[in-house]
């Protein structure tokens, strides 16, 4: 991986808990070495909608703290999540059993 900032390679770490009576998670993610500099956290949540059809909901906060690029950098975390709903959605479906 590139370097973000300086030498070292970019480490992150993606934290879920789930509660299993309430079919949600709570996420975090962390950008090692840029912990004061960024927060990233949210939560999923699966959604009934019939016998066989579910709703899978995200939702979250980003917030990079970096003067002058910060909004920029925000704006580029969301196109990455949103290209990575795909294999967000066969991850979940395999879990389900589904897939």
């Amino acid at each position: 991986r590139k370097p973000m900032m300086g030498k070292e390679p970019n480490k992150s770490t993606m934290t879920m808990r789930w509660g299993t009576s309430r079919r949600r998670a709570s996420w975090q993610h962390v950008q090692h070495g840029q912990e004061k500099r960024s927060d990233s956290r949210g939560s999923v949540e699966i959604v009934e909608l019939g016998s066989e059809r579910c709703k899978l909901i995200t939702e979250g906060h980003i917030d990079i703290r970096i003067p002058l690029l910060g909004r920029t950098i925000e704006k580029k975390v969301v196109k990455a999540i949103e290209a990575e709903r795909q294999n967000e959605r066969a991850f979940y479906l395999a879990e389900l059993g589904v897939a």
